[in-house]
């Protein structure tokens, strides 16, 4: 379940929850919201109200309510409802709106504070979010018919190894290579042949050259359209940016490189999904490139 969804349904039950630095929702009294309810309910106007308040503090009944739902232990709800918050904030700092299926959406103004606008029709049902990770859909797990669970497990397994297997030849490899090339003797004549050139170097190239760098220091960065991007890796030269981004390409992701500066290069990969898959996929990515993974906008 989203922390999205647990927000909305505890304020639902409760008529008021603390968002953390965000601000607080609630509910008039009179409101009454019908749980597990088939049809959309509408919501009257001003039923839902909202303050901003930049340190508001977090909500120790939802946290309580998270635990309840989820059967989380409450250091991880705590957790995932803090990451919910941070990453609220970030989204709402970029002047995008933050959309909250069931109350309506916030808006920072230009005076930085937070502005609701309450939406129409109220989110009573609890929904589980459909992920299209494989690691999500192993846990409901159908113990019915034995079978099919072992040749399930089986060939997972056999794909994992197969995968372990490739990324440690690659990497025996690169290791093998960068040995010889260090082992390499260095060929006297040809440091004294580069220290002769060195001394004769024609200043009119040095100008041309100097032109074409302020041409083109501006990189021209061309992605698709993403809601946010995960940074996976993150390199000193262009060679190496180029170089993997090849190889992951070649693995069937789309990967973003993008220069931060002229000794610094990113590969990130896009997603075009809602704000509240953010930590999965990071987490998700850190274990798969055995990275710790950044979330960018």
């Amino acid at each position: 379940m989203k922390v999205e969804q647990l927000l909305v349904q505890y304020l639902y039950q409760s008529k008021s929850v603390s968002l953390l630095n965000i601000g607080r929702f609630s509910i008039s009294p009179e409101i009454s919201i019908i749980p597990e309810s088939e049809k959309s309910q509408v919501l009257p106007p001003d039923a839902i109200k909202f303050e901003y308040d930049g340190n508001a503090p977090i909500d120790e009944g939802l946290i309580d309510y998270i635990v309840q739902q989820t059967r989380k232990i409450k250091p991880l709800a705590t957790s995932d409802l803090e990451s919910y918050s941070i990453l609220s904030r970030q989204f709402l700092n970029i002047g995008k709106p933050l959309i909250i299926e069931g109350l309506g959406s916030l808006q920072k103004s230009q005076e930085g504070n937070y502005i609701f606008t309450q939406g129409t029709y109220a989110n009573a049902r609890l929904e589980l979010p459909k992920h299209n990770f494989t690691e999500k859909l192993s846990d409901d797990v159908d113990f019915s018919s034995p079978v099919k669970p072992k040749r399930s497990t089986g060939k997972g397994a056999l794909v994992t190894v197969v995968i372990l297997l490739l990324a440690g030849a690659a990497a025996l490899g690169y290791y093998l290579y960068s040995q010889k090339n260090a082992m390499k003797p260095l060929d006297v004549s040809t440091v004294q042949q580069a220290d002769t050139n060195e001394n004769n170097i024609d200043t009119s190239m040095l100008v041309r050259a100097d032109s074409l760098v302020l041409k083109d220091s501006i990189p021209k960065n061309i992605h698709p359209a993403y809601t946010f991007k995960v940074i996976i890796k993150e390199y000193n030269n262009l060679k190496d940016a180029d170089k993997n981004n090849k190889r992951f390409s070649s693995f069937g992701h789309t990967i973003l490189k993008d220069q931060i500066d002229s000794t610094h290069f990113t590969l990130a990969i896009p997603f075009n999904t809602t704000l509240d898959d953010t930590l999965h996929i990071k987490d998700s990515l850190s274990r798969l490139f055995g990275v710790k993974a950044k979330i960018s906008f």
